[in-house]
C-alpha cells in the first residue's frame, strides 16, 4: 500500500500534453514470473506543442528490453529511464510516428 499523498494539481497549472496516442497494440506473453509486453503506439504530436517537447511515458515495475521509433532501435543514449518514466528528449519532429516498446515484468513479484 502506498503511503505518500499525491500532489495537488490545480487547473491554473494544467497544460495540454504535447503528444497523444491514437492507437495502442499490445502483445502480452503471460508467465507468472516473467511476462513480456510489446506495446506499439501510434503517437501524434499536437499542433500546439513546443517542437522541443520530449516524449515522456510513465511505467512502474517494468524492465525496458528495447525501444524503437519508426522501426529504428534507440540506443541508451537516445533516452533516459528512471523507476517511473521513459523520456525520449528528441522524438521525431514529424506529426505522427510509431513507437514500439518491449518490457519485462514480474506479475508474481508485483508489490502494488
Amino acid at each position: 500500500m502506498r503511503t505518500t499523498t499525491a500532489p495537488t494539481i490545480r487547473l491554473q497549472d494544467y497544460a495540454p500534453a504535447p503528444f497523444s496516442v491514437s492507437t495502442v497494440d499490445l502483445d502480452v506473453q503471460l508467465a507468472p514470473e516473467e511476462t513480456i509486453v510489446t506495446a506499439t503506439l501510434e503517437v501524434k504530436r499536437e499542433k500546439s506543442a513546443d517542437p522541443d517537447s520530449p516524449l515522456i511515458l510513465d511505467g512502474d515495475e517494468l524492465e525496458l528490453l528495447s525501444i524503437e521509433i519508426d522501426g529504428e532501435i534507440l540506443s541508451d543514449k537516445q533516452y533516459t529511464l528512471d523507476e517511473q518514466r521513459l523520456t525520449i528528449p528528441n522524438p521525431p519532429s514529424s506529426a505522427t510516428f510509431t513507437s514500439k516498446i518491449v518490457t519485462r515484468l514480474n506479475p508474481a513479484g508485483n508489490t502494488k
